[in-house]
């Protein structure tokens, strides 16, 4: 007796950690662990609880799931807002819950949605099997565009596949999102042979052959041809500490590692160098007025470079004009003539805080460490002397498929990135964010070259490879041949057509649900009073 009754414990224990262990397999499966291939089977344990072993709490059962997920992915959270912001551990918790809880509300709305749907729905067997993607994905846009600057399209589903480069190369059609399409049907497909549901062999023929069709498109578009190497960059990874005293003498001795650097690479004969977001710890434009004592101003030791190296250089700097400051990367010509870009997307509780005048105490919570800069609208791309027309991101702005696709299409033949990773520590922060060049790379067909001040610094190809990377908190500094080029990815003529696609769709489903509902509720009142 004791026996049998202790079976259904064990069976629950069992299916309990089995869900579990999916969500923290789905954290695996991304950047900087690089399991990707979990991806592909992980949300089975999710479908599994959801359909049979708790029906009827979708909602619940999901955020539960993706709150999992998100804490063990965002976990670099509490390095930052410990470390940088001065909580203490216990609320560096707090914050990563609630920051987790968050983005668990959107993958937890698609499966309560879809499961409406799948209820109300009279489709045929191809309608049950593609309700769930198409909400996923709408909700992984819905993320990606909130308001008030909290859109956070970090660590989407479709992301964990950056390193098998046959799926990567879906982007150039669907950005991530097509991505995400994919893996939520194949999952999808697992989970109904094992279950051996209703047309369970047309799931799994349709998921394996969308399974098929994208690794054969991938290997397809892995045999274009891309122009020749013909365009040397510098790149130098100069390991600025965050926070160093801003005296004469740090100021001295970081901006001469950044010349010894850049003297280096300039003997394998760059066209252009260029120098990480934070790389110095003055303000660019007004270099000339420092004065470090016997040493000179930084806008000396900047001039004598500049006669002696003979190069462009693009480099990060804060810039103030008039009452505004802006986070910039200035592009500075041989000739003497510079070059703005004002960082335009900033990051929320890092560069500004949203709804300043509500939240006016979360400042003071951090030690007033979350920065007050401005919005740029400056112009979007750089134009290099002999060198092409360069696309210019900061820090955050590389992680948004739109923002990239905008400034490619205003002329850009290669992407640079300018970031400071180093106040993630050696997290996996610094290695997810690095993944979002591959995704730009393969969205845009272009090079992107990469400078970061702690690392990892690098070049992606158009293919999503990797071409260099630096290691994490060196100072680094190297050369590489890039292939500037102009051609029309899908990417860049459709944009996010195909996540707008499901957004709408799932509106529409919303609509038909509802209706339908309203329909069944009169034909019962019907039924109701014929009865009586």
């Amino acid at each position: 007796m004791a026996k049998n009754n202790l079976k259904p414990a064990l069976n629950r224990t069992m299916e309990i950690t089995i869900f579990f262990a999916g969500a923290v397999c789905l954290a695996l499966s991304m950047p900087a662990t690089d399991y990707w291939f979990l991806a592909w089977f992980c949300l089975v344990p999710l479908l599994e609880a959801v359909k049979y072993r708790f029906p009827g709490r979708p909602f619940r059962v999901t955020w539960v799931y993706a709150t999992i997920f998100f804490c063990v992915s965002f976990f670099w959270v509490t390095h930052s807002v410990v470390n940088y912001g001065g909580l203490h551990w216990s609320l560096a918790g707090i914050v990563l819950f609630i920051m987790s809880g968050i983005c668990g509300l959107f993958p937890a709305t698609a499966v309560k949605m879809a499961e409406k749907f799948e209820t109300a729905n009279r489709f045929c067997a191809a309608g049950n099997i593609l309700v769930l993607p198409t909400t996923w994905v709408a909700m992984e846009y819905v993320r990606a565009h909130l308001p008030l600057g909290l859109a956070f399209p970090w660590n989407a589903l479709g992301q964990s596949q950056h390193a098998f480069l046959p799926v990567l190369q879906n982007a150039d059609w669907g950005s991530f999102y097509g991505i995400s399409f994919i893996l939520v049907v194949f999952n999808i497909g697992i989970h109904s042979a094992i279950r051996r549901t209703s047309h369970w062999k047309f799931n799994v023929i349709l998921s394996t052959g969308l399974a098929v069709l994208s690794i054969g498109y991938g290997a397809w578009r892995l045999r274009m041809e891309i122009p020749e190497p013909g365009y040397t960059v510098g790149i130098v990874q100069g390991n600025v500490p965050v926070f160093s005293p801003r005296t004469a003498e740090t100021r001295y001795r970081f901006l001469q590692d950044q010349i010894r650097l850049s003297k280096a690479v300039a003997n394998e004969d760059p066209d252009l160098i260029i120098w990480s977001e934070s790389c110095i710890p003055f303000i660019y434009r007004y270099a000339w007025r420092y004065q470090d004592g016997e040493k000179g101003s930084p806008g000396e030791h900047l001039a004598r470079m500049q006669d002696e190296l003979n190069l462009p250089l693009i480099a990060g700097t804060v810039d103030r004009v008039d009452e505004k400051i802006f986070n910039a990367a200035v592009l500075a010509l041989p000739n003497g003539r510079d070059h703005y870009y004002y960082k335009q997307k900033l990051v929320p509780f890092g560069e500004y805080v949203p709804m300043e005048k509500a939240l006016f105490f979360v400042n003071r919570m951090v030690d007033e460490s979350i920065g007050t800069f401005d919005r740029g609208t400056s112009a979007l791309r750089f134009e290099i002397p002999d060198g092409g027309r360069v696309t210019m991101t900061i820090c955050y702005e590389n992680i948004f498929p739109e923002l990239n696709r905008e400034r490619v299409n205003a002329g850009g033949e290669f992407i640079c990135n300018i970031t400071n990773d180093a106040w993630f520590g050696d997290s996996d922060a610094p290695y997810q964010h690095f993944t979002a060049s591959k995704f730009r790379a393969v969205e845009t067909r272009r090079t992107v070259v990469r400078a970061a001040n702690s690392g990892l610094s690098g070049v992606v190809d158009p293919f999503g490879r990797v071409l260099k990377i630096s290691s994490l908190f060196t100072q680094e500094s190297f050369t590489v041949k890039i292939s500037p080029n102009n051609v029309r990815s899908p990417y860049l003529v459709i944009g996010d057509s195909f996540p707008i696609a499901c957004v709408v769709m799932t509106i529409v489903l919303c609509c038909g649900t509802i209706l339908y509902g309203k329909r069944k509720k009169v034909d019962g009142g019907k039924n109701v009073r014929r009865k009586s």
